[in-house]
């Protein structure tokens, strides 16, 4: 027969071991059944869409004032441009009931110069009563809708799995929150 202590380590030898067969037990069945249902992860939409428009807004904001800073320096060759290929010599004449007159040159120039001075000025005045906050305002309001439609649709086929050691997946599912 065992002596008292020797009973005791077996005692414990078997508790020990069984308890490591019942951990690996449920270890296993708990991997069996995730590996089955996947795991559910959930998505707050809001924290993905908020701080993305906001991003863009203000991306949309700073291309579209350096598009119009870049228009506005271009006005005067544009002006001149236009004017240069409508002109067809520097001398201009004046015909009144069959009379020739032929104006001075520097009268020429100094028409010329108002007539760039006008269109100029109207062209900068169009440009500046362009409404450019309401458009960016208007997209904006557009875009949490665009950017979660296009979450959901990116994800919502697309199967996404963990692969353990051994030959183990488990698949995720992904569920969203606060959708607009």
């Amino acid at each position: 027969m065992l002596n008292n202590k020797a009973r005791k380590y077996t005692h414990f030898l078997i508790g020990f071991v069984a308890g490591i067969v019942f951990i690996l037990l449920i270890f296993s069945s708990l991997i069996f059944y995730i590996q089955k249902t996947g795991i559910n992860v959930s998505i707050n939409i809001d924290e993905i869409v908020i701080p993305t428009t906001n991003k863009l807004s203000n991306l949309y904001k700073t291309e579209i004032n350096s598009a119009i800073t870049a228009v506005k320096e271009n006005i005067p060759n544009i002006a001149k441009g236009a004017l240069k290929s409508r002109k067809t010599n520097n001398n201009a004449n004046l015909n009144i009931s069959g009379f020739n007159i032929i104006l001075p040159n520097t009268f020429v120039q100094e028409f010329e110069s108002k007539v760039l001075e006008i269109v100029e000025s109207a062209l900068y005045e169009l440009i500046d009563n362009i409404q450019v906050s309401n458009y960016i305002e208007e997209f904006s309001q557009k875009q949490p809708i665009i950017i979660t439609e296009f979450i959901k649709k990116e994800f919502e086929h697309k199967e996404i799995s963990v692969k353990l050691p051994g030959g183990f997946n488990i698949p995720i599912n992904i569920n969203f929150e606060n959708l607009y």
